[in-house]
């Protein structure tokens, strides 16, 4: 498949690939090294595929809510979604669940962005700078 296609595109193409799926669909990004795409539906039904169109896995998540958001953390290993009752899931690259948050009850999250520029995920205990003193690199 031709990669100047659109994102509409890519998801028509993937649905089909993937036996027809008729769901309703809230996300789509594409992993940071650009190998995987990443389709979240509000149902709670959830999809990783190649570039080829090939599934790496899928999900069903059981939820009261509907999925609004889906992201890649920086280094591509694990899988975030957001909900419209506010609660956050946290999953595996092979699809794993790892974590289950409830962060606001009655705020959905209808987005989700990784915000340092680097991407640079390093444990706060081994950094000497406060993190108020920070400024990003020019």
């Amino acid at each position: 498949m031709p990669a100047h296609r659109s994102m509409e595109q890519w998801v028509k193409y993937l649905d089909e690939k993937f036996a027809g799926i008729a769901r309703s669909v809230s996300d789509f990004t594409w992993s940071h090294d650009g190998t995987q795409a990443l389709i979240s539906y509000r149902d709670g039904f959830v999809l990783v595929g190649s570039v080829s169109g090939q599934r790496h896995w899928s999900s069903e998540i059981n939820l009261d809510s509907q999925i609004t958001c889906g992201i890649w953390t920086p280094d591509d290993q694990q899988v975030l979604f957001g909900t419209a009752d506010g609660q956050v899931i946290v999953m595996d690259c092979h699809g794993r669940m790892l974590a289950h948050v409830l962060l606001h009850e009655s705020d959905g999250i209808l987005g989700m962005s990784w915000n340092y520029p680097s991407f640079l995920v390093e444990d706060s205990s081994e950094s000497d700078t406060d993190s108020d003193d920070y400024s990003p690199p020019q």
